[in-house]
């Protein structure tokens, strides 16, 4: 009887072969995956979204210039789109998010295409912008965006303030098509136009300016460690003085940094008038219907 033996120069080679074809396949898998995913992103990232009608009841007018400057304040646009554009977010490997320059942009638009940004998060070409808060903003009045479009065009064209435009990444791509980094066309609603703000005002500014970061009834989590309280948890703990001073200061009660909340109040509801503070805070105190 004969006993066989394996050679250790044999089985070593074997098993280098057989470890290298492992590592092959796994990288073939790798990269058939990363291809798929960067195909989904690609498609979604060009989806054509369907646009709906565009008109104004208001057309824009040199007498609402001076509001509609205000009102570009007011309702966020210069926090994000700044003078003449800004840099969002960056991260190695994710990407770079830019709130265009509006100055040099806006003359290759017509008033329909910008009205479809505004409410339906939708370019001229037909795919989505990405972080607009059109689902706020689908419910704004005529009258409004005529104004604010009415500023617009009296602004002249700035110099870039940042170099080059959104780029995404490989961890971009990949929060894309998983769905992760909403698409602002997908957050709009197909609302009634409405000329004017309806009644009651502080209902309107509540929909709109407010939420762009809270909820009525519940708390909102942005994802990065910012939890944004309900706004109906917020007002009835102030006097009517007292939530002025916070949306003036952004100072709460208790004297806390509330972060983005003071950001906003120094930025964008610096420019709310009394009247409108003390109309979204008689609506957000009363009892909900």
């Amino acid at each position: 009887m004969t006993t066989a033996t394996l050679e250790p120069g044999r089985t070593s080679r074997g098993l280098k072969r057989w470890a290298l074809r492992l590592l092959g396949g796994a990288a073939a898998l790798a990269l058939l995956a990363a291809g798929g995913i960067w195909l989904k992103a690609e498609a979604a990232l060009h989806r054509h979204w369907p646009a709906g009608p565009a008109e104004l009841a208001v057309a824009p007018a040199p007498e609402l210039v001076p509001e509609g400057e205000r009102l570009f304040r007011a309702f966020g646009c210069h926090d994000c789109h700044q003078d003449a554009g800004r840099v969002l977010f960056e991260a190695r490997g994710v990407g770079r998010l830019v709130a265009p320059n509006l100055t040099r942009s806006l003359p290759g638009f017509t008033d329909a295409d910008l009205v479809r940004a505004v409410r339906q998060g939708i370019r001229p070409d037909g795919t989505s912008l990405v972080v607009m808060p059109t689902g706020a903003l689908d419910e704004i009045s005529d009258r409004d965006l005529a104004a604010i479009l009415a500023y617009l065009r009296t602004v002249p064209p700035r110099p870039d303030a940042v170099s080059g435009g959104t780029d995404w990444g490989p961890l971009g791509r990949v929060a894309i098509a998983t769905g992760a980094i909403p698409f602002s066309a997908a957050a709009a609603e197909a609302g009634v136009s409405r000329p004017e703000r309806p009644a009651p005002e502080g209902a309107y500014l509540a929909r709109t300016i407010c939420a762009g970061c809270h909820d009525l009834d519940l708390p909102r989590d942005d994802g990065l460690g910012f939890v944004a309280p309900a706004l109906r948890d917020v007002a009835p703990a102030y006097s009517a003085d007292g939530f002025r001073h916070l949306l003036r200061t952004g100072a709460p009660l208790d004297g806390r940094d509330l972060g983005p909340m003071k950001e906003a109040a120094l930025g964008a509801l610096s420019h709310l008038t009394d009247p409108e503070i003390d109309a979204l805070y008689g609506y957000l105190t009363e009892a909900p219907h």
